[in-house]
């Protein structure tokens, strides 16, 4: 029965533990987004801050070359003394169709940091194909299954790559929360930051070129190209990453943005490049999505600290308590979380979801449920709620209430049941058979007697 209680006592705690950590925030931005899927994380803390159709399956388009970049910074230690080559194989999978390219011609070699930089900064086809043919040994497929490898690893579960140029090809998919997963893990490689960070970048000359600048296609980094006759899409906060674009992707971003306060990663996934009529559209919808979400998020929300650790949030009736039967109770950890800036935390509502009573022994910090925090009925927030003092038991309380509660029990009832249909039977059967014992003695006498009788 103890060994019982006690496996149950460890599930109750370790689900109230599992429900410790900030719930994400669902706010809206104003304006709802074309992209198809979006991701807004806080890169701070990992929280989400908004999303749309994020596990939704979308064909990557040139985002697959985040991978295509992990795979190289893993693969090739020494990437400023490292040659890649460009032989004509490289180029089969581009005959007759325009992408996206660094101008590589066909028997050209390049360090493979500047071919990092080709990948992250023009989204260089020939270049992810190049990586391909040099780590796979002349077999791009292997490179692929690198990829897939990672991506598996890496908890990336619904995407998978079929090529690493990233052209529209069947089977070929992600989401835009496994883009979050590969790219969150590509930036702890400096080197990676650094590439998909930087606006302009010299290309050294080789044999087959000369010297020249290629730049990043994420047009919101761009002071001088950003700012078009149909949008301006500059804006100074943001970062990177990597755009993607094919008629079955349609227009995708992964970027960055920074103010004084916090740092974001936004995904966008989707947005149309044609109108109904499939005239293209001069608005390019991945960009205005991002840096509409990017000035409502900075601009309307803001981390607030709506409870402190240090503060009591109730009491819980005590069962066999000694000296009181009362319990305070308060949150785990403070709570930091976004909200609207015109909001006061003190209209935050607080549902609390603990029990009515406890059973003494409670030690300080023991888990005893969750307080959830709401706004306009919706759970921005969830944190444990723990005791905030000790209290002991009382044995005599403790013993007499198990004893009751013993007695109460079905399986004791029907024990009770049987013992006494035992003892029952036991007493019918002793009466029964002195009965037949006196009814024997009297037989046995009444004989003897008549056989003394003259």
């Amino acid at each position: 029965m103890k060994k019982l209680l006690l496996f149950i006592n460890i599930c109750f705690l370790l689900l109230w533990s599992s429900q410790n950590a900030a719930a994400a925030t669902a706010f809206r931005p104003p304006e709802e987004p074309l992209s198809k899927s979006v991701l807004l994380i806080n890169m701070d803390d990992n929280s989400v801050v908004y999303e749309k159709n994020s596990d939704a399956p979308r064909a990557p388009a040139s985002l697959v070359k985040i991978m295509v970049s992990i795979i190289v910074i893993e693969k090739i230690p020494d990437l400023e003394n490292t040659m890649i080559h460009a032989p004509k194989e490289v180029f089969d999978d581009f005959a007759g169709v325009n992408v996206s390219n660094a101008g590589i011609k066909i028997g050209e070699s390049i360090r493979a940091i500047d071919g990092l930089y080709a990948l992250m900064l023009p989204s260089a086809c020939e270049v992810a194909n190049m990586f391909a043919y040099h780590l796979g040994d002349g077999n791009p497929q292997l490179f692929i299954d690198m990829m897939n490898a990672k991506a598996a690893e890496l908890g990336a579960s619904s995407t998978v790559f079929k090529n690493a140029h990233g052209l529209d090809e069947d089977g070929q998919l992600t989401t835009a929360r496994d883009i979050y997963k590969i790219t969150d893990y590509a930036l702890e490689y400096d080197v990676f930051e650094k590439a998909a960070t930087t606006l302009r970048y010299e290309m050294p000359a080789t044999s087959y070129n000369q010297a020249r600048y290629i730049f990043h296609t994420n047009l919101m980094m761009n002071e001088t190209q950003g700012v078009t006759s149909s949008a301006n899409y500059y804006d100074r906060r943001v970062a990177g990453i990597k755009t993607g674009f094919t008629p079955a992707a349609g227009r995708n971003l992964v970027s960055m943005a920074s103010n004084s306060e916090n740092r974001y990663m936004l995904i966008t996934m989707g947005a149309p490049f044609e109108d109904e009529q499939g005239k293209r559209l001069l608005i390019a919808h991945n960009l205005k999505d991002s840096k509409d979400i990017y000035n409502w998020v900075f601009s309307k929300l803001r981390y607030k600290t709506i409870i402190k650790s240090v503060e009591t949030t109730g009491q819980i009736a005590v069962k066999h308590a000694s000296g009181k039967d009362s319990l305070l109770v308060g949150p785990e950890e403070d709570v930091i979380t976004l909200i609207p800036s015109d909001i006061d935390v003190s209209s935050v509502q607080r549902v609390h979801d603990i029990p009515d009573v406890i059973n003494a022994p409670v030690k300080q910090g023991q888990i005893v449920g969750t307080l959830t925090f709401k706004l306009s009925n919706e759970a921005i927030a969830t944190v444990n709620v723990v005791a905030a003092e000790d209290i002991g038991r009382n044995l005599f309380l403790y013993a007499g209430d198990t004893i009751l509660n013993i007695f109460t029990q079905w399986w004791f009832k029907i024990i009770a049941f049987v013992l006494l249909a035992l003892l029952v039977l036991y007493t019918a059967m002793t009466i029964s058979h002195n009965k037949n014992k006196r009814r024997r003695y009297r037989n046995r006498k009444n004989k003897d007697l008549k056989r003394i009788r003259p």
